[in-house]
């Protein structure tokens, strides 16, 4: 049985050999809050990570020398609807990111970097879960959904075709949505349904010891896992209260929310453009360099309005990865 610890709110964790150090990491996307935390828990423990953007050619890599014992792909480009809702432009999003991890990967086989091993990151959309109801558990041997175009599974098919041209392994995790919002209260943007609807969240900091725990696994080779559920199917004011209070966002339901099945679409963008989030934002920007003005809002917490308006119940089974004893209690 291998030995598990707990960090802070995480349980169940796994404990490596001090045997294991030095090692290398490429992590794509490491602006998102997925790939930034991952760096963190790398960064933390016995991976030392190299993060790229869009800098992904032969000559760049070759260039700055980059190498890796292990390949994290997180990035993901969100196009802008093209007036059919969040997903108005679906085959360019299906276009960019299948591109996105060709390009990269391809670029290591040019580079002669090949890894060890190549985790690629998806989301619960795999299962569907935007076009409606999904089968409860969600697991990883469910059938793939082919309602509409999927750069998940385009994507899949691809780096396993690496994998299997370079003999290295791969893996592959599918967390849910991930909640980090500002520390006061936040108005619920969606329907009293919704706010009824069970829902599990992952965690970007527990998903990070997942996929540091998938790699560096021999028996984990060559398989897809969950995401970590750090919060089992609960209303949010449930979820709430399973975090201390320095995790912990009071989460408000406002007097103009009804019975209706459908949310109140697009107020979040609304809400992201308030005084208060408009400081929040220039503050971080200060702080970590970035852009001031970023007025594309819109776009970017589309998929935060359909995740609050979701009235259909999503639960992520962890079932797989407790088998082996890891990640048991989170």
């Amino acid at each position: 049985m291998p030995e598990i610890h707990s960090k802070s709110i995480y349980h169940g964790l796994p404990v490596f050999s001090s045997e294991i150090k030095g090692l290398t990491a490429i992590v794509t996307g490491p602006s998102g809050i997925s790939g930034h935390q991952k760096l963190k828990v790398f960064c933390k423990t016995r991976v030392a990570g190299r993060n790229l953007r869009s800098q992904s050619s032969a000559s760049w890599l070759s260039a700055r020398g980059v190498c890796a014992v292990y390949v994290f792909c997180f990035a993901y480009i969100q196009p802008a609807p093209k007036g059919a809702g969040l997903w108005g432009a679906e085959e360019e999003m299906v276009n960019v990111n299948q591109n996105l991890l060709v390009n990269f990967l391809s670029s290591l086989n040019l580079n002669n970097t090949i890894p060890k091993r190549v985790l690629l990151q998806q989301e619960s959309k795999y299962y569907g879960v935007h076009y409606g109801p999904a089968s409860c558990p969600l697991e990883e041997t469910d059938p793939r959904v082919l309602t509409g175009p999927s750069f998940y599974c385009d994507q899949e098919d691809y780096q396993k075709a690496f994998a299997e041209e370079h003999q290295i392994g791969w893996n592959t995790t599918r967390p849910f949505h991930i909640e980090e919002i500002l520390q006061q209260p936040l108005e619920y943007h969606s329907s009293l349904k919704a706010w009824e609807t069970n829902v599990s969240i992952s965690s970007a900091q527990a998903n990070g010891h997942l996929v540091e725990w998938a790699v560096l696994t021999e028996e984990t080779k060559n398989e897809r896992y969950r995401g970590v559920a750090l919060v089992q199917a609960m209303k949010p004011p449930t979820r709430q209260s399973r975090f201390p209070p320095i995790h912990r966002t009071v989460m408000v339901l406002p007097t103009w929310v009804t019975s209706a099945s459908i949310g109140q679409i697009g107020r979040t963008a609304n809400w992201t453009k308030t005084p208060e989030v408009q400081k929040a934002w220039a503050e971080i920007a200060e702080k970590h360099g970035l852009r001031e003005e970023f007025g594309d809002f819109d776009r970017v917490v589309g998929f935060a309005d359909l995740l609050l308006a979701l009235t259909w119940s999503i639960s992520l089974s962890m079932s797989k990865a407790k088998k082996m004893r890891v990640f048991r209690v989170c």
